[in-house]
C-alpha cells in the first residue's frame, strides 16, 4: 500500500502547472465520486483494503468520527459497517485476512480491541477483548506471514498469534524484559516475521523472527536495532534492511534468518562514534535482481544506490545533484519496465526515471512548482498503462498521470472542465479494485470536500448535471439533468424510505432531451430518499447522487368559478402565496400574487384559453387546470 506523492516548490513556475491543467483528459478515463459519504465536511477515506472481493477503507461521515466501511463500487454497495460512541478517530490498522478484514477498534465499551468483518454489519463484530474492560489492548502491527495473523498489543508489549478464531489467538512470547519495538512493524520473509525487540537478556536490542510458536520464535543476532522497522525489502532468500549496532551507526544489512547471514553490507558513511543516522538507507525497492534505495555516502549526499546483497555489488547508481546535499531521491515504483521515483533536492527536483545505470537515469519533468516525489508506494500505482501520482502546488493536491515522456506527464483534469482532480493530502492512498482505481480526492469539482472517487476506463453513457425532488400534488416529483448522453436506454427512479432499501418508483426512456422528470406516490409524513439508476443498451448502469424530500402536511387546494372572467378563487390556502399560470403549450406566461383578503387571482389579463395554476405553499406545489373565458 502507498502514500504521499508529489511536491511543488517553486511558485514561480506556478504558470507552468495552470499551463498543463488545461491539457485534455485522456479518453480512455472517466472520474466518478462513488458515493458522498459525509455532507458537512471531508470523509477523507483512506487505507484502502481489499477482501472477499469487496474494498475496505477507513472514513469519517461526521457522525461518530473514523469508521469502517465497505463498498463494491457503487452508491448502493457503499455502506458502514461499524457504529461507536468511542472519541473520533477510534480506529485503525485495517489487514485482509481469510478473506476477511481485521482491525483495531474502541467502540466506546471495550476500549481499543481486536474486530473483524465480513463486509456486513451483522458480520462486523468484537474479535477477541484481550484486555478486558474500557481500556482495551490497543493491538497494532498486524502482519500476516504464514497463514496467521500477528500483532503486538500495546498496552502488556506481548507478541500475539492469530489463526482465525478467537480461541486461536494467543501470546507467542512474553517480552517484558525491556522493550518491544515501539513501532511494532514487521518484516516478512518466506514463512517468518522479522522484527527488532529485546535482546532476552535486558542488555540491548536484537533481530528475532517468528514462524507463530513459541519455539520458532528466536533470536536471529543481538546487540542490532532497526532504525526504521517496516522498511525493507525481500530479495533471493534475503532480507534488506537498515540497522544500528552501536559502532558503525545506521547503514545497509541483509540476512538469511540465521546469526552468520546477518551482516552489515556496507559502511556508506563511516564515522568516528558513529550517530543513529549515518548513511541512513531508506526507500528500498526490488528492481532488475537488485535492491535500489536512498542514502547518504558524505561525498555526494543522499542519492540512488543498488545492491546484490555483496559489498562489491553495492554502488552508486547517479550523482543527480552535485554536492554534499545530493538529490534527495523519494520512494521507487516501477513502472513499463523501469524504476520512477522524485528528487526532492536542488536542481534535481522532479520526476525522475533509471534503468539501473547511470546513463540510463534521466529526468522526465521538472517545473518547480509540480516536483512529484514518492516516499510511499501507495501514493503512486501503475493503471491503465499510465503512472498515476500527486503533485502539491501549495494549494491543492492535483492527480497526475504519466506515459513516462515529459509531454505525457500531466495532472487529469474533470470532463468537459479545466479543473483538476484534488486529491487528499494526508494519508493518500491509491487501490486498483475490479479494473478500476480508488482514491480520496474531490472528483467532481465542486463541494470542497475529499470523498471516495474512481477512474474508470471506457466511455460514460451520461454526465449527470443535478438531481431534484419536490412536493406537487401531494405526490414526489423526481427531476434529473444531464449531458453527453450516448448509448442510454432508459432512467428508472427508486424511492426508498431509510436510504438504504431502494425500490423502483418510475421508468423514463431515454430520448434526446437533457431534462428529465417523473411523478410519483410517496408518503409525505416520512423522509423519502431519491436516486436515478441510468442503463445504456449494453446493460451498464450508473447511479446519481441521493437526494432527499422531507416529510410535509397535505393541503387540499381547489379554484372556483371555472371556467373563469376575471377572477380565480382558490379553497384551501393557509397562508398567502404566489401562483405561476402556465399555458396550454407549458410555457411560464405570468406570476400572480393572491389578494390576501379574500383568496383570489386577478386573471383578466389572460387571453381565453386553456391554462394551469401552480400553486405554491410552503413545500407544496399543486397544479390545476382550468378555463379562461
Amino acid at each position: 500500500m502507498l502514500q504521499y506523492i508529489f511536491s511543488v516548490i517553486n511558485k514561480k513556475l506556478l504558470a507552468l502547472i495552470c499551463i498543463a491543467f488545461i491539457l485534455p483528459v485522456a479518453q480512455a478515463q472517466n472520474i466518478q465520486k462513488v458515493k458522498e459519504i459525509n455532507p458537512i465536511t471531508n470523509s477523507s477515506p483512506f487505507d484502502f483494503t481489499i477482501a472477499s472481493n469487496k474494498l475496505f477503507f477507513i472514513a469519517n461521515d461526521n457522525i461518530n468520527g473514523a469508521g469502517v466501511w465497505v463498498t463494491e463500487g457503487t452508491d448502493p454497495t457503499t455502506q458502514k459497517l461499524t457504529s461507536s460512541t468511542a472519541p473520533f478517530n477510534s480506529l485503525d490498522n485495517i489487514i485482509a485476512y481469510n478473506n476477511k478484514i481485521y482491525f483495531s477498534y474502541n467502540d466506546g465499551i471495550n476500549g481499543y480491541e481486536l474486530w473483524v468483518s465480513d463486509g456486513t454489519v451483522a458480520g462486523t463484530a468484537l474479535f477477541k477483548d484481550i484486555v478486558p474492560g474500557s481500556g482495551g489492548s490497543f493491538p497494532k502491527g498486524f502482519t500476516v506471514a504464514n497463514n496467521k495473523l500477528f500483532f503486538i498489543s500495546d498496552v502488556d508489549k506481548k507478541l500475539y498469534v492469530c489463526d482465525g478464531t478467537a480461541a486461536g489467538t494467543t501470546i507467542i512470547k512474553n517480552n517484558g524484559v525491556a522493550f518491544f519495538n515501539g513501532l511494532a512493524d514487521f518484516a516478512v520473509m518466506n514463512t517468518d516475521i522479522y522484527f527488532t525487540s529485546d535482546n532476552g537478556t535486558g542488555s540491548g536490542a536484537g533481530l528475532w523472527k517468528s514462524d507463530g510458536t513459541l519455539a520458532g520464535t528466536v533470536l536471529v543476532k543481538t546487540d542490532i536495532q532497526s532504525t526504521s522497522p517496516g522498511n525493507y525489502a525481500t530479495l533471493n532468500n534475503q532480507l534488506y534492511f537498515n540497522s544500528f549496532d552501536g559502532i558503525n551507526g545506521s547503514e545497509l544489512w541483509v540476512t538469511d534468518g540465521t546469526a552468520a547471514g546477518t551482516n552489515m553490507v556496507i559502511n556508506l558513511r563511516a564515522e568516528v562514534g558513529a550517530t543513529m543516522y549515518s548513511g541512513s538507507p531508506d526507500n528500498f525497492t526490488v528492481y532488475n535482481n537488485k535492491v535500489y534505495f536512498s542514502a547518504n555516502d558524505d561525498v555526494h549526499g543522499r542519492e540512488l544506490f543498488s545492491s546484490d546483497g555483496t559489498l562489491a555489488g553495492t554502488q552508486l547508481v547517479k550523482d543527480m545533484e552535485p554536492g554534499i546535499n545530493g538529490s534527495q531521491p523519494l520512494k521507487s515504483v516501477v513502472y513499463n519496465g523501469q524504476l520512477y521515483f522524485s528528487c526532492n533536492g536542488g536542481t534535481a527536483a522532479g520526476l525522475w526515471k533509471s534503468d539501473g545505470t547511470n546513463i540510463g537515469t534521466a529526468l522526465v519533468k521538472t517545473g518547480g512548482g509540480a516536483q512529484p516525489f514518492l516516499n510511499d508506494a501507495r501514493a503512486a500505482a501503475v493503471w491503465n498503462g499510465k503512472l498515476y501520482f500527486v503533485a502539491n502546488d501549495n494549494q491543492f493536491y492535483p492527480v497526475w498521470q504519466s506515459d513516462g515522456n515529459t509531454v505525457g506527464t500531466v495532472p487529469i483534469v474533470l470532463q468537459n472542465t479545466i479543473n483538476p482532480v484534488n486529491s487528499f493530502s494526508g494519508a493518500f492512498q491509491f487501490m486498483e479494485y475490479n479494473a478500476e482505481l480508488y482514491f480520496s480526492g474531490k472528483c467532481i469539482g465542486t463541494a470542497a470536500d475529499y470523498e471516495l472517487c474512481k477512474l474508470t476506463t471506457g466511455t460514460l453513457p451520461v454526465t449527470w448535471l443535478g438531481v431534484q425532488a419536490q412536493w406537487q400534488n401531494a405526490q414526489a416529483k423526481i427531476s434529473w439533468q444531464i449531458t453527453n448522453q450516448q448509448n442510454v436506454k432508459d432512467y428508472t427512479v427508486q424511492q426508498s424510505s431509510d436510504g438504504i432499501t431502494y425500490a423502483d418508483a418510475c421508468v423514463v426512456n431515454a430520448g434526446s432531451n437533457t431534462n428529465y422528470s417523473c411523478t410519483v406516490v410517496a408518503n409525505n409524513n416520512v423522509k423519502n430518499y431519491y436516486r436515478v439508476l441510468q442503463k445504456d443498451i449494453d446493460g451498464k448502469t450508473n447511479y446519481s447522487n441521493v437526494v432527499i424530500l422531507n416529510a410535509i402536511s397535505t393541503i387540499s387546494i381547489s379554484v372556483y368559478p371555472n371556467p373563469a372572467k376575471e377572477k380565480l378563487h382558490v379553497n384551501g390556502l393557509r397562508t398567502c402565496c404566489t401562483a405561476v399560470i402556465i399555458d396550454a403549450n407549458g410555457k411560464v406566461i405570468d406570476r400572480l400574487s393572491i389578494n390576501t383578503t379574500s383568496n383570489y387571482f386577478n386573471i383578466s389579463q389572460l387571453a381565453k384559453g386553456i391554462y394551469f395554476i401552480s400553486i405554491k405553499e410552503n413545500d407544496i406545489e399543486q397544479t390545476i387546470k382550468f378555463i379562461k373565458e
